[in-house]
């Protein structure tokens, strides 16, 4: 995918968050769509969210399981990063209207006093960026 398709599909994506609209689902309206393509996506939102005064709190892995991923195609975990409108307390109430379609996701979150760094500590195929 080229950088102009790149962007059209992170507005979407954003258009269709705001104005809690479904859309089909990018990987099915371009086939050829890599997974590469889906993190260079993902990277383009966060830019344009970040530019709009959102802020990067943490990173995300998802699809830690084997049966999700047999739900989805593939064949690792998936990995974003965090922003702090993404994250619920508990007794917060969320407010169900502002989503397209409300599941409840529970994911466990570690508060790190320091970056992780230092012998064994790896992460492959990323760089700082993701």
């Amino acid at each position: 995918m080229d950088e102009q398709l790149i962007a059209e599909l992170a507005t979407q994506l954003i258009q269709a968050e705001q104005t809690q609209t479904p859309i089909e689902v990018p990987s099915i309206t371009h086939p050829g769509m890599t997974v590469e393509d889906g993190y260079r996506i993902q990277r383009a939102i966060i830019a344009a969210k970040v530019a709009q005064g959102e802020r990067v709190i943490g990173k995300k892995i998802g699809l830690t399981s084997r049966a999700n991923q047999d739900v989805f195609g593939v064949r690792e975990p998936v990995y974003g990063q965090l922003l702090g409108s993404g994250v619920h307390l508990e007794q917060t109430p969320v407010n169900t209207a502002d989503l397209i379609q409300p599941i409840i996701e529970c994911e466990v979150t570690f508060v790190m006093r320091r970056r992780l760094e230092g012998p064994g500590i790896t992460a492959p195929g990323c760089d700082s960026s993701h």
